[in-house]
């Protein structure tokens, strides 16, 4: 179990535009989801989870990134593979998933931007903004 008092989430909005993105919105949810799962299950005390937005002219960034364990080299090379995990329960899916979703049905990029063991994870979602946005 997750101890959620002890961590804070902050959500950084970059400007007051509003962005729609074309897609499936249960999809992208459930890659933010997952991603704040790990997120939250990586963080052994105390910790924070931030959430922010960069858009760019062409793209929207979706920025998740957290101060938990991190993760040491064998572990970076291998999380987006199905059927890897470092949980004792757990089935090694929620990752390769959330990457399919993003690459196949939005056209994105799902990456691991930064991650240093003891420090915490960068994850980072690339979306095409849409044309007439």
């Amino acid at each position: 179990l997750v101890n959620v008092s002890n961590i804070k989430l902050i959500y950084k909005e970059p400007t007051n535009e509003e962005i729609y993105l074309k897609g499936d919105y249960e999809r992208l949810k459930q890659v933010i989801i997952n991603l704040l799962k790990n997120s939250l299950e990586s963080i052994e005390k105390k910790g924070k989870i931030e959430i922010y937005t960069n858009i760019c002219k062409k793209y929207i960034d979706i920025i998740v990134e957290d101060n938990g364990k991190g993760m040491d080299s064998k572990t970076q090379r291998h999380i987006f593979d199905a059927g890897y995990t470092t949980k004792e329960r757990g089935w090694g899916l929620g990752l390769p998933l959330a990457k399919r979703i993003v690459e196949q049905y939005h056209g994105g990029k799902l990456l691991l931007k930064h991650t240093q063991q003891g420090v915490g994870s960068t994850f980072r979602i690339v979306l095409k903004k849409p044309e007439n946005s």
